[in-house]
């Protein structure tokens, strides 16, 4: 028998190939295709560093820090909402106090000195531009910086006095609380001044108004009244009047202004660059050398 030429075995009957051939020749086109295909793909998924970090930002997730050091996702300064008031203190001059949810910031006009704290921690900072110096420590122990010798030469001591609410008032379009010295306590001062004990100076009865509208956090409030040397009565102290015990009226505090606006949080932090002082009157001085005690006791003889 005859058998079939190789041309005829590699054929079939309609000139195609046979069918145990086509699989192969499948699988070896696809594998060209897959390997022109690789590098491309490769090429694709390999991003830049800079790349991969606007990916990463853009997806969410945790900010990348590229180049040296800088968060190319960092936020802006922050602005809040706040009420700047102006003060007169009896003794200490002219305050500018800053104050929101955020923080507070006060400014001794005279000194040019600052006090400034914040959330969470509220530890106050007290600093001065003009000589470069600060001082902090925490609100728990923050009692102001009116100078003991200051009371007792000018007899005026704000503190320790029961106060009793008498009533509420308008005060520069917020509502305020007034508070008033127990009766039984300002009879028994005038008493101890009539025996000669007491200094005329000595305040017998305290008006404090104050208000909780203006929206400021308790850690303020509580820092504003020690800096002017009163005890925390009630909200934002806005005016305190007293007699003497010759029944003298004078003013002690007075809010003469409230202004809406809003500021950069960083207001109420410390700035950087200042050196830590050793003691409270080293940041209080003056350029002319006068010591804030000396300041208060010149204003407070006027």
């Amino acid at each position: 028998m005859k058998r079939p030429s190789l041309q005829a075995r590699g054929r079939c009957s309609s000139g195609e190939q046979p069918p145990h051939t086509r699989p192969t020749a499948i699988i070896m086109l696809l594998a060209c295709i897959l390997c022109l295909a690789a590098p491309k793909t490769a090429a694709k998924s390999k991003l830049k560093p800079a790349d991969q970090a606007r990916n990463t930002s853009a997806a969410g997730k945790h900010p990348i820090t590229v180049g040296k050091g800088e968060d190319q996702t960092a936020p802006k300064r922050r602005r809040c909402d706040a009420l700047i008031l102006a003060q007169g203190n009896l003794i200490t001059g002219n305050h500018h106090v800053t104050v929101s949810q955020f923080g507070i910031k006060e400014t001794y006009d005279g000194s040019g000195a600052i006090t400034v704290a914040s959330a969470p921690d509220w530890l106050v900072h007290t600093y001065n531009p003009r000589s470069g110096l600060y001082i902090s420590q925490p609100l728990g122990s923050f009692t102001g910086y009116m100078h003991r010798d200051l009371t007792i030469t000018t007899g005026r001591a704000m503190t320790g006095h029961k106060m009793e609410a008498v009533g509420t008032t308008d005060f520069l379009g917020y509502k305020a609380r007034v508070f008033r010295t127990a009766a039984s306590q300002t009879r028994a001062i005038e008493a101890t001044f009539r025996e000669g004990e007491i200094k005329s100076g000595e305040p017998a009865s305290i008006v404090y108004t104050g208000s909780d509208q203006l929206k400021a956090p308790p850690q303020a409030c509580a820092l504003l009244c020690r800096a002017h040397g009163l005890d925390n009565t009630f909200g934002l102290p806005l005016q305190v009047k007293y007699k003497d015990a010759e029944h003298r009226e004078r003013s002690f505090l007075l809010t003469t202004k409230i202004v809406k606006t809003k500021v950069s949080t960083d207001e109420f932090k410390l700035p950087a660059g200042l050196k830590k002082a050793k003691e409270a009157a080293m940041v209080f001085r003056n350029p002319d050398g006068i010591g804030a005690e000396q300041l208060m006791l010149l204003r407070s003889r006027d």
